[in-house]
């Protein structure tokens, strides 16, 4: 899930509990008595990547050639299915065969004014089988947004509905 996403940032007072016969890890059931597998990561600066091997829509970068205010290159984007989660301040969290996150804000890279805030996120099972439950809020002109839908997968998802917007100040 995490190979090649995590594009840069830091980590820090990292905590690292391993415990028990490794021939069990990640000590799930029926082996849960048989170990401990834990890690805490608090995160700084984090660039995320999401489905990093998915070729897209996003050439170019989302919101278009050039360096934008916040410093990034827009066109880091280029070819990639998904713009980065840039500016990620949080906490992830692996325990046993599970991973979980707390992301207090970020951005999205190429498309200024869209914070991400209180986004908290588990993977159940890090196994082929796991699924990923989200929950968060997000702010910004309602043209980010679309201008969002229209650089990834969810234009396609949505029948292009981000076809004739027209762009207007307004926020969510």
């Amino acid at each position: 899930y995490l190979e090649g996403a995590l594009v840069g940032g830091e980590a820090y007072d990292v905590k690292f509990l391993v415990k028990g016969d490794l021939y069990h890890f990640p000590f799930h059931p029926p082996f849960a008595k048989a170990g401990d597998f834990r890690v805490e990561v608090p995160v700084r600066n984090v660039s995320y990547q999401i489905a990093p091997h998915e070729t897209g829509p996003n050439l170019g970068g989302a919101a278009g050639a050039g360096t934008p205010a916040n410093g990034h290159n827009a066109n880091a984007n280029a070819g990639m299915a998904w713009p980065d989660f840039t500016d990620i301040s949080g906490d992830l969290l692996f325990d046993r065969s599970t991973m979980s996150f707390q992301v207090r804000q970020a951005g999205v890279r190429g498309i200024p004014g869209i914070m991400l805030r209180d986004v908290s996120g588990k993977i159940d099972d890090l196994s082929d089988h796991g699924h990923l439950t989200l929950d968060g809020n997000a702010t910004g002109p309602a043209q980010g947004f679309l201008r969002y839908v229209a650089t990834t997968p969810v234009k396609g998802w949505t029948a292009n509905v981000t076809e004739r917007s027209e762009e207007h100040t307004s926020e969510l």
